[in-house]
C-alpha cells in the first residue's frame, strides 16, 4: 500500500510539473488589469504574462509568500549600476524590484515568450543557465481625478541573488579590462569590477571544482547564445 501511495504521489507531482511546464512555454501571453478607487485616486495594476509568471513562481516555490514579501519594500540605492533606474528591495531580502524604461519595456514584451521557453528548458530539462529569474512584470498607475495628476511605473520583480547568502566580496564582471577598476573603500556590499578581480585572484587564486567550472562555462555559453539570438 505504501509503495502504491508513493507511486501515486510521484505521478501526481510529475503531472503537476508537466502542467506547469505547458503553461510556462505557452506562446501567447494574457495581460490582466486590476483597477480600484481610493478617495480621489484611481489605481490600476497591469499584470503582463499573468499565467506564465504564476506557473513560473509555483515551479520555483515562491508563490505562497510573494504578495506578502512585496507588501513591504524599501528604496534601494544599489551601488554599481549605471543605468539610473530606480530599485526597490523587499524587506525580507527575497526580491529586487527594478524600474524599466520604455525601451526596456518594449524589449521585454518581445522576448518574454522566448525567455519563458528558455527557463522552462533550465527548470524541467536540466539546461545549465546563470540567468537571473524574473518573477513578475507589472505596470502600476495612479491617477488623481481632481488634480488630474498621474503617476506611472513599469517594473520587473527579480530574485535577489544575495538572499540568505553571506558574501565577502561582490564583483560586477563584464569580461572587459577597459575602465573596469574602482578604488576599494572597504564599505559593506561595495561592488568591485573586472580589474579588481584580476588583482585579487593574482594574490589569492580561487579554486573551483572541475564539475563546477564545466557547469559555469556551459551556463555562460548557453546564456550568451540565447541573449545574442534575442539581440540583447
Amino acid at each position: 500500500n505504501s509503495n502504491m501511495e508513493r507511486v501515486d504521489t510521484e505521478n501526481l507531482k510529475n503531472n503537476t510539473l508537466a502542467d506547469l511546464e505547458k503553461v510556462i512555454i505557452k506562446k501567447t501571453g494574457m495581460h490582466l488589469r486590476y483597477q480600484f478607487q481610493e478617495g480621489n485616486s484611481v489605481m490600476s495594476c497591469k499584470i503582463f504574462f499573468a499565467e506564465q509568471f504564476d506557473a513560473f513562481r509555483k515551479t520555483c516555490g515562491c508563490e505562497e509568500n510573494f504578495i506578502q514579501s512585496l507588501s513591504r519594500c524599501v528604496k534601494w540605492d544599489s551601488s554599481g549600476g549605471k543605468s539610473g533606474s530606480a530599485f526597490l528591495k523587499t524587506l525580507d531580502d527575497r526580491f529586487v524590484i527594478k524600474e524599466l524604461s520604455h525601451a526596456e519595456l518594449d524589449a521585454f514584451i518581445k522576448i518574454a515568450p522566448s525567455y519563458f521557453e528558455y527557463m522552462g528548458q533550465a527548470m524541467f530539462h536540466d539546461l545549465p543557465t546563470a540567468l537571473a529569474k524574473i518573477f513578475g512584470f507589472y505596470q502600476i498607475q495612479i491617477k488623481n481625478s481632481v488634480s488630474g495628476k498621474s503617476f506611472k511605473m513599469d517594473v520587473i520583480i527579480m530574485e535577489n541573488l544575495f538572499y540568505d547568502k553571506k558574501t565577502s566580496r561582490i564583483f560586477d564582471l563584464k569580461g572587459s579590462m577597459r575602465n573596469r577598476h574602482v578604488e576599494q573603500t572597504g564599505k559593506e556590499n561595495e561592488v568591485l569590477l573586472d580589474e579588481n578581480m584580476v588583482e585579487y585572484i593574482y594574490e589569492s587564486p580561487i579554486f573551483v571544482r572541475e564539475y563546477d567550472k564545466k557547469l559555469l562555462r556551459a551556463s555562460l555559453w548557453n546564456d550568451t547564445l540565447f541573449l545574442a539570438k534575442m539581440n540583447v
